[in-house]
């Protein structure tokens, strides 16, 4: 959250020297987290439960494929495809949305997304401390993803720009599905596999971060098309946001029973 605050500020910022500059500022970024990680970061895994090194299993596709020996994280696995997949209406549409449904300014937009960041920011760094140990990560998971795509379907049909303050405030609630589906998943993982379990989720952001942009730009652009052959409807995307989540509140209820009881 506080990165999705400070991120587009610099962003910003570095972009008066010039449209490559926040390209660079980013890859100075990314430098430093390496050196972060490599040298400072500790090994929490100790020695004696490493396991041998194997370039089959050192990509994406290789990953997944040694934690599908594990029937109980698939399904979770897909709640968290679906999620994302659904969570990608935000990055790519939504100033395209807020142009097309409100006409806002450029610094409205700014300003939205600067809200976004901050209800994050207290969600996952407050709130999730305090709900999760209370009511459990299945439950909060269930929560979060029932708020989502509440939230996702009021802003489909938000007509007035005030109401997107409103529903992101309660929207942010959603924040608490990270925390819980990785807390649940790493559970289910042994210990001497819970790198490769996290390397797994990255494998699942990267993949839906190829297919969710592309599917919801295409549906942003169809509903959004001057043709006449459909209603003009830029909350269109969001309606799809919305049956993704539906799609991944049902695996969790049906199929990923076994992981949230272990």
């Amino acid at each position: 959250g506080i990165g999705f605050i400070l991120g587009p500020a610099i962003g910003g910022l570095v972009g008066e020297l010039g449209p490559r500059a926040p390209f660079y500022a980013a890859a100075a970024i990314a430098a430093l987290n390496f050196v972060y990680g490599w040298f400072v970061l500790p090994e929490s895994l100790p020695p004696e439960r490493r396991r041998k090194f194997e370039w089959s299993r050192a990509n994406p596709l290789g990953t997944l494929k040694a934690l599908g020996a594990f029937p109980t994280i698939l399904p979770m696995f897909a709640v968290l495809a679906l999620w994302d997949l659904a969570h990608h209406v935000y990055p790519t549409t939504w100033s395209f949305f807020a142009k097309a449904q409100f006409e806002w300014a450029p610094w409205q937009i700014g300003l939205s997304l600067a809200y976004a960041g901050v209800t994050m920011a207290v969600v996952q760094g407050w709130l999730t401390g305090r709900i999760v140990p209370k009511i459990g990560e299945a439950r909060a998971l269930a929560i979060g993803i029932v708020v989502g795509a509440g939230h996702f379907l009021a802003l489909a049909f938000a007509n007035q720009g005030w109401m997107i303050y409103a529903i992101m405030t309660i929207g942010a609630l959603d924040g608490l599905i990270f925390p819980a589906i990785s807390a649940l998943l790493s559970r289910a993982a042994p210990d001497d596999q819970q790198g490769e379990l996290q390397g797994g989720i990255a494998a699942i952001h990267a993949l839906t971060a190829i297919a969710g942009p592309w599917m919801m730009s295409e549906t942003f652009a169809r509903y959004t098309e001057r043709t006449g052959e459909l209603p003009f409807f830029p909350g269109a995307a969001f309606v799809l946001a919305t049956v993704l989540a539906l799609m991944a509140l049902a695996v969790l209820r049906l199929r990923a029973r076994q992981v949230i009881a272990t």
